[in-house]
């Protein structure tokens, strides 16, 4: 009895064994925790690849959206890249948001993903798996207001600044090109022009002035005269006959129509409207003058029978574009099937007020010599453009004018 008693004493007082016990009776605890950090895990990594596949498709929206084609389509094309690993994802895209940040912004694109899934663990405890959501917004945002853009979209130069030229215009110059020099400035110029955007690489240069902000490896600018399409339609059938040659010593006033070319010696007025000149070449000469107030000017034809523009010599010129119309703000205008071999120049000792643009999408615009330019806004969008010789340009954009600096692009995610 006594050998009982003691062995029962010893058992109540004996601690060996509770940390089995107290381990088994945690056991459930550990095991739960462990399950629920797993699907904590999972939950946490599907999440940040749903978030990823959402940035992603909001940026292909937004590139899409800068560059006119469709938001919905390559949005969702790169979605299907992006989420092959998932199934039964909720997709939402919007240009513009609905609500929240940038809501009613036609340049902003929101994508919304969401997406259940039941996990081993948690799926024992709850009946609806819960649900990730998450959302990206990209906007097309300004980069800068340019008056100068090169839709050169190679590895060749876009823009070059050479010689002796001063260039101050007041506003951007921008270039397509993919290539390690897409804008150079050389020589002994001097450029004032911010920002110096391009696709490729912009090299920094000293001929730059203080405060020049370089951006390189932009999105490309688009064209922005690319709804004027081709002029050919709206030309003349037939100009033959009608080229005009103004002598040295004529003053000669004329009204809108179609020539076959027009070549300035002496003095040109030129009433409102728009000119067609039909294989053949704007040219001025050596003490021309003309004056040309609301007026485009479009260069046409058939391939390498499309003329170009000469300025040469002492030339006194004052022209401004349209303020209205399907014109408006233009004050050259090249046939873009015209070879890109052509180089129209603004060259020699001219000088003249300018308000609007050279749109020349297919060809070089070169401003050479000993060009002066005072204008109030003088604009270039084509393939290449050539700044070099004693060009000095001093240029002026106020806004509201019939023509206006080109908003600037860029693409970023902002929510």
């Amino acid at each position: 009895m006594r050998k009982l008693d003691g062995f029962m004493r010893n058992l109540r007082t004996n601690e060996r064994g509770n940390v089995l016990i107290l381990m088994g009776l945690s056991m459930p605890l550990l095991v739960g925790l462990a399950g629920l950090g797993t699907d904590t895990i999972q939950w946490t990594l599907m999440k940040q690849q749903l978030q990823r596949s959402a940035d992603s498709a909001a940026l292909n929206g937004a590139y899409a959206k800068a560059q006119a084609k469709s938001v919905s389509d390559n949005a969702n094309n790169d979605l299907a890249k992006t989420l092959d690993a998932f199934t039964g994802v909720g997709v939402t895209v919007e240009n513009a948001p609905t609500a929240g940040k940038f809501a009613g912004d036609p340049r902003a694109v929101k994508v919304v993903l969401t997406y259940s899934k039941a996990l081993p663990f948690s799926s024992l405890f709850l009946s609806d798996p819960p649900l990730i959501k998450v959302e990206a917004i990209a906007a097309v945002l300004n980069n800068g207001d340019y008056c100068v853009i090169s839709l050169e979209d190679t590895n060749a130069n876009g823009v070059t600044f050479s010689g002796n030229s001063t260039v101050d215009l007041g506003c951007g110059v921008a270039s397509n090109s993919t290539g390690s020099s897409a804008v150079t400035a050389e020589g002994s110029t001097y450029v004032r022009a911010s920002p110096v955007a391009a696709v490729g690489n912009v090299p920094a240069s000293a001929n730059y002035a203080n405060g020049t902000q370089l951006v390189p490896y932009s999105i490309p600018q688009r064209n922005p005269f690319a709804a004027l399409g081709d002029p050919t339609a709206e030309a003349p059938a037939v100009c033959s006959g009608n080229s005009l040659t103004v002598g040295n010593k004529q003053n000669i006033t004329i009204n809108p129509g179609c020539f076959t070319g027009i070549n300035v010696r002496g003095k040109l007025t030129m009433n409102p409207g728009t000119y067609y000149i039909k294989s053949g070449d704007f040219e001025t000469n050596a003490q021309s003058e003309i004056t040309a107030i609301g007026v485009t000017i479009i260069l046409t034809g058939t391939g390498t029978d499309i003329g170009q523009v000469k300025m040469n010599g002492g030339a006194d010129i004052e022209m401004a574009a349209p303020a209205s119309g399907k014109y408006k703000g233009v004050l050259f205008f090249k046939d873009p099937s015209a070879p890109a071999s052509y180089n129209d120049v603004f060259n020699g000792g001219a000088s003249g007020s300018f308000l609007g643009a050279i749109y020349m999408p297919s060809q070089t615009v070169t401003l050479n010599g000993n060009s002066t330019f005072a204008t109030d806004c003088l604009q270039i969008v084509s393939r290449k453009v050539v700044m070099t010789g004693n060009t000095t340009i001093t240029n002026d954009c106020p806004v509201g004018t019939a023509a206006d600096t080109f908003e600037g692009t860029q693409v970023r995610l902002v929510g």
